[in-house]
């Protein structure tokens, strides 16, 4: 993603210099826009899952297995019901895909502002969300 971003700032900078110009405005609505660019959900979701499965709470305490399918399912699940209001496509996998993903936000969290492995598995045993 960051290459193609890349390329697509060097050919607006390509643009803004040529006799094809437009009002910098454009050019400062467009840089916004691509500043949004990112990964899908579900992929960003997967990357986080494998990141933290050594120190996930839930996936040696659990009899539910987490994969990329699953991901997908509850990303698409999520986004109609935040999108569109429809719940019909909530399942009993979705719901603990969900839910497992709930310990990986805390997880992350915790990575994120600065606690190791090792303390985030210390407090998570601590709370008794794993043992």
């Amino acid at each position: 993603m960051d290459e193609l971003i890349k390329q697509v700032k060097k050919t607006i900078k390509e643009h803004k210099n040529s006799k094809f110009r437009m009002d910098e405005k454009m050019y400062g609505s467009i840089y916004t826009s691509i500043s949004h660019w990112g990964l899908p959900l579900s992929e960003r979701l997967w990357n986080s899952w494998l990141k933290h499965t050594e120190i996930h709470p839930l996936t040696s305490k659990i009899s539910y297995e987490i994969d990329y399918e699953k991901i997908v399912a509850f990303c698409k699940a999520r986004n109609a019901i935040t999108h569109r209001g429809e719940n019909d496509n909530f399942d009993e996998d979705i719901a603990k895909t969900a839910f497992v993903l709930m310990g990986l936000t805390y997880c992350y969290t915790l990575s994120r502002i600065g606690f190791t492995t090792d303390e985030i598995t210390d407090i998570m045993k601590k709370t008794k969300i794993i043992y």
